[in-house]
């Protein structure tokens, strides 16, 4: 009678199985393949959507000019310029913008700054006009989602929130931007097209500089519904 042979000699080394999925937390290596699966499904979901979010956000860009509250901006501009000062200290400085001069430098994020207090206006002002609001349940649920990534500290979690308006209304923009914007996907005409994933994944180009971009523009536009 031939012994048994090993498991482990059975099955090529290093091949998954069941055995190995359930190490992982998983039932077997089918459902392994489907959670991956499944997660590549959500990423490229969640890409689609930022690179149609980035082109609606091109296009009110491009086609709404109006003055801008020079202390929004100034605000603005201050938080992007700290964090560039930061990010040229710690040597992680984009590499799109080595070489440039300070005033150079500036110049494009006053720009980037000038773009972000403008979307912000008109998403607020579209918002408003259609009545969109974000409900204090969808705020909760989100606070709740961010405690749920610090596990045994919850409590902290909401207390922080609780004590902290400021820190809720950080979570309640953004969930207010979403909203505004699956409002606007769904009375523009958004057409589907086939990439190749690198194409999908691929970096977009940062927002046209301030001379080129108001030259497209018309003085005195108004948001529209």
């Amino acid at each position: 009678m031939k012994p048994k042979s090993k498991r482990c000699a059975a099955r090529k080394k290093g091949a998954p199985d069941d055995e190995w999925a359930k190490q992982l937390g998983f039932d077997s290596v089918n459902a392994v393949k489907d959670a991956l699966r499944e997660r590549i499904d959500n990423d490229h979901k969640q890409q689609s959507r930022a690179k149609a979010k980035r082109q609606l956000f091109d296009q009110l860009d491009e086609t709404h000019d109006f003055d801008l509250p020079p202390r929004m901006v100034e605000a603005e501009f201050n938080q992007i310029w700290r964090q560039v000062e930061q990010d040229k200290t710690q040597g992680r400085l984009d590499p799109a913008d080595e070489g440039k001069s300070e005033d150079d430098l500036k110049a494009e994020y006053r720009d980037i700054a000038e773009r972000r207090v403008r979307l912000g206006l008109l998403l607020a002002e579209i918002g408003r006009r259609h009545k969109l609001e974000v409900s204090d349940d969808e705020v909760g649920r989100a606070i709740a989602q961010q405690a749920r990534n610090f596990p045994g500290q919850e409590q902290q979690v909401f207390e922080a929130y609780r004590r902290n308006p400021q820190l809720v209304a950080q979570v309640r923009a953004p969930l207010y931007e979403e909203k505004v914007v699956d409002y606007m996907m769904e009375l523009i005409n958004v057409t589907n097209q086939t990439v190749t994933r690198d194409e999908l994944f691929a970096e977009d180009e940062p927002p046209t500089s301030a001379p080129a971009k108001k030259a497209k523009k018309t003085k005195g536009a108004k948001a529209e519904d």
